[in-house]
């Protein structure tokens, strides 16, 4: 005697509602891959200028508009206080780039140009990394954030005490290798962990 199995309906509505939810992350991780392509790319921008005569053909106005792009991206995905608090200091940071060669040449307002130079991207990367750790919690991630702080702060302090002391000059100049190198190596991995994702789901 045979029996017949009759399908479960809401089995099949959770398989189906799975399926749904597994194509929806995988498109959201791809998304999240090219929204740190650009952010990357944005990233060295702002920090390697080519000129021509003076003229900065690659102002670092382009490479914050990059970086805007890539959080566009990541805002689909994340509608997070921290990702918001990112646009608007790239937003910012795009309008100060545009504006800075148009200020006068003082003393007092050239340093506070620097700083809100070195101050503003720090923020802004933090909060980017932050919001990676609450959407995607694990330790390294949490790692790369309070790292990345202590190196940002490290990078600030050490920029304002240049002015009281020229000597420490020689030690401005590794910890801004140090900075520089480790927010590139904690992008890049962020977009390693995207990548991985897609390749999981």
């Amino acid at each position: 005697m045979t029996s017949l199995i009759v399908p479960n309906k809401r089995q099949n509505m959770l398989t189906f509602f799975d399926i749904i939810m597994a194509d929806f992350k995988r498109g959201a991780f791809k998304r999240m891959k090219q929204a740190y392509t650009f952010i990357i790319v944005g990233s060295l921008f702002t920090v390697w200028h080519f000129k021509i005569y003076d003229i900065d053909l690659l102002n670092s106005a382009v490479g914050y508009l990059f970086i805007l792009l890539g959080i566009t991206y990541v805002d689909k995905n994340r509608p997070i206080p921290e990702i918001l608090q990112a646009r608007f200091l790239t937003t910012t940071m795009v309008l100060f780039e545009l504006i800075a060669p148009l200020l006068p040449n003082y003393n007092f307002l050239n340093f506070a140009s620097s700083v809100f130079e070195i101050a503003v991207p720090i923020l802004l990367y933090f909060c980017l990394i932050k919001a990676d750790y609450i959407w995607h919690p694990c330790v390294q991630t949490r790692k790369y954030q309070q790292r990345f702080a202590v190196i940002g702060c490290s990078y600030l302090i050490l920029f304002l005490l240049t002015y009281v002391s020229t000597q420490l000059a020689i030690i401005l100049i590794l910890i801004t290798t140090l900075y520089y190198t480790f927010l590139f190596y904690v992008l890049i991995q962020l977009r390693q962990q995207a990548t991985t994702h897609i390749k999981i789901k």
